[in-house]
Order: C-alpha cells, then sequence, then structure tokens
C-alpha cells in the first residue's frame, strides 16, 4: 500500500492591497482604536482568574522547558498578554494538553510564531482582563459613537468635495432613519 500525501501551496495567494486602500484602512483602524481606548473600563473578575491562573501554569510549563516568560498587563492600551519563547512546543504529557486546551478555550487570541534566528517558537496569548463600563443608554452610547464616527469620516474626506457630500449623504439618511 502507499503513502498518502496531501499537499497545497497557497502562499501565493498572499497579495499586497492597494496603497491607496491600505492608507484608508490604516485610518480607519487607527480611528476606531481611538474610539475603543476612550471608552472607560474596568477589571474582569473573569478576565483577572484567566490571567493568574494561566501565567500560574505557563510559568511552571516555561520552567520545565526551560523557556522564557513575559506577562504584561498594560492599562494604557487595555490589554493584557502573556509571551512565551519556548525551545519547542511540545505537548506530550495531560497536563501539557490541557494547559494548551485552556489557553485556547478562555482567551481571546493565540499566536504562534517562530523567533528570529533561532530554533525557538513564541506563544502569545492575549487575555481579555478589562470589560468596558456601559456609558448611559444604549440610545447615548451609539449617538457618541456616531458623533465620533462623522468628525473621523470628515477628517478623511478633507480634500476630496465629492466625497466629503457622499458622507454627507449618509449621515443625514442615517439621522433621518433614526428620527422616526
Amino acid at each position: 500500500m502507499e503513502n498518502e500525501v496531501y499537499e497545497r501551496d497557497y502562499s501565493t495567494l498572499l497579495s499586497e492591497p492597494d496603497p491607496e486602500q491600505k492608507a484608508i484602512l490604516k485610518h480607519m483602524g487607527e480611528f476606531l482604536h481611538d474610539i475603543d481606548m476612550q471608552q472607560p473600563r474596568m477589571i474582569s473578575p473573569r478576565g483577572k482568574f484567566t490571567y493568574d491562573h494561566l501565567l500560574r501554569e505557563c510559568d511552571a510549563y516555561c520552567r520545565l522547558c526551560c523557556g522564557k516568560i513575559r506577562a504584561v498587563i498594560d492599562y494604557q492600551n487595555w490589554d493584557a498578554k502573556i509571551v512565551l519563547i519556548l525551545p519547542a512546543l511540545c505537548c506530550f504529557i495531560a497536563e501539557q494538553k490541557a494547559l494548551l486546551f485552556d489557553i485556547l478555550l478562555h482567551t481571546k487570541a493565540v499566536s504562534f510564531r517562530p523567533v528570529e534566528n533561532t530554533a525557538a517558537v513564541a506563544v502569545e496569548i492575549r487575555i481579555e482582563y478589562f470589560e468596558k463600563l456601559p456609558c448611559g443608554s444604549e440610545e447615548e452610547s451609539g449617538d457618541i459613537m456616531m458623533e465620533h464616527i462623522r468628525a473621523a469620516a470628515e477628517k478623511m474626506c478633507k480634500g476630496n468635495p465629492a466625497l466629503m457630500e457622499k458622507v454627507r449623504k449618509i449621515f443625514e439618511k442615517y439621522e433621518l432613519d433614526n428620527t422616526e
């Protein structure tokens, strides 16, 4: 019986976006990030528990594998992460498999990357340590968000009157739809 091999190379599907599109996406990303950073937050009890638990477990795993660990709770950017630098990522025993499953199940993102000029693997674990505080009613929150979006759209359309007119019509339609 012959071996079965399945192989495909999708790396050629990656293409650089149009520079103008890339610039617009960058501005929009910065705008949304700025809005998100302005919303008040508090420490999530569940996020804190997850962070503390994973920090202990990942520290023990790094000690076992002779790796490195760095954990940061960033109060300026409302972010918490644990980064492991491991000589190899191996899960042979049940506890190691359970840790990997726990990380995948209880975090908002996990990435695995090679460490430059070494055979090591970097594992970045992002945890939802903070939760947003509601700001007034849902309607009030929506109005605040729309004002931020309007200001950003006007800033992005500066110097392009045709685009600015389209944006104004969109906002007028939005306001008409929401007053009814």
